[in-house]
């Protein structure tokens, strides 16, 4: 079934997919779908590589490599840089910025992982289920994760999320928002 997340939204390559606040008429804060911004990615300074790649004949054509015509984003340039670091292909026979995608292919199928990490992103995640980000934190393999506290945080602030099943049947829907209007003030007190 396809579900409506908002608008999407693509500043500054930092897309973001919300969604929308409802409220309770005791003004309980709750969602109906989750929503996820990016909010961090990889910068990347190559002509910070100047100075390094500095003083090598001229006939291996180091600096070539700083001028390649394809520009890449800064995760794909990033990763493809991490992995020419390790064999200190520069030259004329490395892979170029438009067989980008062959190239980061070849150091996943080679177990060259460790070049990918360079590349972190780090995404706000709300209005998912605590079972579904209990499940990401289980499974965080090369990730970090910092979440909402709900024994810390006040009621008032928590955003409490409809499952699909309720949305559409009056008996849950309004079970829900009894439900959640008295958690909020249980919540509120502590």
């Amino acid at each position: 079934m396809a579900r409506e997340f908002g608008d999407t939204i693509v500043p500054d390559e930092f897309p973001a997919i919300h969604t929308e606040v409802y409220s309770t008429k005791k003004g309980t804060l709750y969602l109906k779908s989750p929503g996820v911004v990016l909010i961090s990615a990889p910068a990347v300074n190559i002509q910070g590589m100047d100075k390094f790649l500095e003083g090598f004949p001229p006939d291996y054509r180091f600096d070539e490599y700083l001028n390649d015509p394809d520009e890449l984003t800064s995760d794909e340039q990033l990763v493809k840089v991490a992995g020419q670091v390790c064999y200190a292909s520069w030259g004329p026979k490395r892979t170029f910025n438009e067989d980008v995608g062959e190239y980061i292919a070849n150091i996943v199928s080679s177990g060259h992982g460790s070049v990918l990490e360079h590349a972190n992103f780090s995404f706000l995640l709300y209005g998912i289920s605590r079972s579904l980000s209990h499940e990401d934190v289980r499974h965080r393999a090369g990730t970090a994760f910092s979440q909402l506290s709900q024994r810390y945080v006040s009621g008032r602030v928590l955003r409490f999320v409809e499952r699909p099943e309720y949305q559409d049947d009056e008996f849950l829907h309004n079970r829900f928002m009894k439900r959640i209007d008295s958690l909020a003030l249980k919540f509120e007190r502590h």
